[in-house]
């Protein structure tokens, strides 16, 4: 369960310093190359210089190294009724 902060001031700051950090990433993931006439954009990544088109579409960041935790799988059968 979420936790809320009722001091109005503080959640505040907190949700300011939270929008500036994800400002600064969004910032430092590409560059736009080119932008053409019909509203495409060529963005190149500074990791891989790979470049691609985005056709007035927002860009989601993609974290590769993101952790990959373990997941307890729970297999469901059909239940069996008797008369």
């Amino acid at each position: 369960m979420k936790q809320l902060n009722m001091k109005l001031n503080k959640a505040g700051k907190e949700r300011k310093f939270t929008l500036q950090e994800l400002e600064e990433i969004r910032n430092d993931a590409y560059v736009v190359t080119v932008v053409h006439d019909h509203g495409a954009v060529e963005i190149q990544s500074f990791e891989t210089s790979n470049a691609f088109k985005v056709n007035s579409h927002r860009l989601k960041i993609f974290y590769e190294d993101l952790p990959i935790h373990n997941v307890e799988v729970v297999s469901l059968a059909t239940p069996v009724y008797t008369d």
